[in-house]
């Protein structure tokens, strides 16, 4: 329905009710006597739209879907890029212990154990003293050169959303994309921020599939308010890490 102006719709959100039909008979019943049962939404339909893709997803409610209009998204105040795809990790790659000599080997950031805030890589990629060899192998990606060791952050593109600090002798995969963010913003918070439960739920309405691209990470608004303390947290959780 429309209502000042706004195309509002009512959603019903049965995906985790084990009996549809009847979840939804009480759901019309409770609001009918004037309640508000969970699992329903009521949504401005164009606030999808200012969502790159406009994914459909209702169920994050007003309050959250205004926040990708509000705010800056990463890619506003920051960089999302794809990192390294040796091509044949097991030509290039090598746990740490596996190699007397490594000289040549960098820490390679991959998809990690899931450990959020820093994740020291088990991975070492056979770099060399400038990529030549990865980068004249056939099937090899090697994007984004010029941030391989930069200090910056990488998150985790298989499973939970994470996001660890990388620091410059650390080069990140195509499955630990970097994150560069820029100098006038309060890096610690965007790392505490990106870690939370909030931005977790929103990457799973983003892509709810395996894998989350670099175009997903794009698009996570970034509060201007964010609270200082969130800065000090990351800090603490950095150091524990």
């Amino acid at each position: 329905r429309k209502s000042g102006g706004d195309s509002l719709s009512r959603f019903y959100r049965l995906v985790n009710e084990a009996n549809k039909p009847t979840s939804l008979r009480e759901m019309v019943s409770s609001l009918r006597e004037g309640k508000s049962p969970r699992n329903i939404f009521t949504v401005d339909q164009m606030s999808f739209k200012s969502i790159d893709r406009s994914p459909f997803i209702y169920w994050f409610g007003n309050e959250i879907l205004t926040a990708f209009s509000e705010y800056p998204s990463l890619s506003d105040i920051g960089e999302v890029l794809r990192g390294l795809d040796t091509g044949d990790d097991d030509k290039f790659v090598r746990y740490h212990w596996e190699i007397s000599d490594k000289d040549g080997y960098y820490p390679y950031m991959m998809s990690g154990d899931g450990i959020s805030y820093f994740e020291s890589p088990k991975p070492m990629v056979r770099w060399g003293e400038n990529g030549d060899e990865i980068r004249n192998f056939d099937g090899s990606i090697v994007p984004s050169e010029d941030r391989y060791f930069n200090d910056g952050y990488t998150y985790r593109r298989y499973g939970n959303f994470v996001v660890r600090k990388k620091p410059s002798q650390i080069i990140p995969s195509d499955n630990g994309p970097y994150i560069g963010i820029e100098s006038l913003r309060d890096e610690s918070a965007i790392l505490a921020y990106l870690n939370s439960s909030l931005v977790q739920f929103m990457t799973q309405g983003i892509n709810p599939g395996p894998t989350f691209q670099v175009g997903d990470a794009e698009r996570i608004p970034i509060p201007d308010d964010l609270d200082p303390e969130l800065s000090e947290l990351a800090s603490t959780l950095e150091e524990i890490q």
